[in-house]
């Protein structure tokens, strides 16, 4: 099947989907987004992403999205692709208007998406784990909104790549680590694992909320609390959760290895419990 694209009420091919050079999105990076996951043909934490796309439409007053619309869209284009597993990249901008600040009076919100294929990663580069590095947060200051404002996260995420890492993971101006760029940051210390609290200055990911909640059932302890630069580097292993990252572990962090270099005991138990879930999920089909 090919990869699709919805713009506006149209589906089709995602080489043939035109957005309009006026869409405040292109203009003003003025939008919303989410990225979710297909397993088994199903769109997985449904529910849990549309959440947090109305409170990031909220976040920036895009008003007139009607979210029973915006679900039946996400089903039609899981419904049309046909894939077992895939990515759905939705977006809403503020819509389309001659370039000017303000925003525009009368304006119906745009509506894009895109599902592509993908493949699970190979589970050697998943034992392997990550390389990062860490980088003063210049970002702006509403992390927590989905936004498409996205420029920051672009220029860290390229410099770790050009310095040799895979990843970057900011820490704020008192030196506390916050979250990397496409994903949320856990260190573990001690048997007691340590992700930022929710807040203007991290994004809340569906997937960290669900290994904090499966952690817990497994009786791993979970303290929603900040960790100094010194302390994340000094941590017995460290790891990383979100939509595409899943949960997988940093084995180096700043040109040091965390821990034994490899995914420690904690990370492995938390991975086994979301693989678990996942699997559930396959099997409530």
């Amino acid at each position: 099947m090919p990869e699709l694209a919805y713009v506006n009420g149209k589906y089709g091919p995602i080489e043939e989907a035109v957005v309009s050079i006026d869409d405040r999105g292109y203009q003003f990076g003025d939008g919303v987004y989410e990225v979710l996951y297909v397993f088994g043909g199903r769109l997985f934490l449904f529910d849990e992403h549309l959440v947090r796309l109305k409170m990031s439409l909220d976040g920036i007053a895009i008003r007139g999205v009607d979210m029973d619309e915006v679900r039946a869209v996400m089903i039609e284009m899981v419904a049309r692709s046909g894939f077992d597993r895939a990515k759905l990249y939705y977006c809403v901008t503020r819509g389309v208007a001659p370039r000017n600040h303000p925003y525009p009076a009368g304006v119906k919100p745009s509506i894009h998406a895109t599902i592509r294929p993908v493949t699970p990663p190979p589970s050697e580069e998943i034992a392997k784990g990550l390389r990062a590095v860490t980088i003063a947060d210049f970002r702006w200051g509403r992390c927590d909104l989905k936004t498409l404002n996205l420029l920051g996260n672009v220029l860290a995420k390229q410099q770790a790549l050009d310095s040799g890492f895979d990843e970057a993971i900011f820490y704020g101006p008192d030196g506390v680590v916050r979250e990397a760029t496409a994903a949320n940051a856990f260190a573990v210390d001690g048997g007691v694992v340590y992700t930022y609290p929710l807040g203007p200055h991290i994004l809340p990911g569906i997937t960290r909320d669900l290994v904090m909640k499966l952690g817990r059932e497994i009786g791993v302890p979970i303290r929603e609390e900040g960790l100094t630069l010194d302390k994340f580097r000094r941590a017995d292993e460290v790891f990383l959760t979100g939509t595409t990252a899943e949960l997988i572990a940093i084995t180096q962090l700043d040109g040091e290895t965390v821990g034994s270099g490899g995914t420690g005991p904690v990370t492995t138990r938390l991975r086994a419990a979301y693989d678990q879930y996942v699997e559930s999920f396959l099997a409530s089909a």
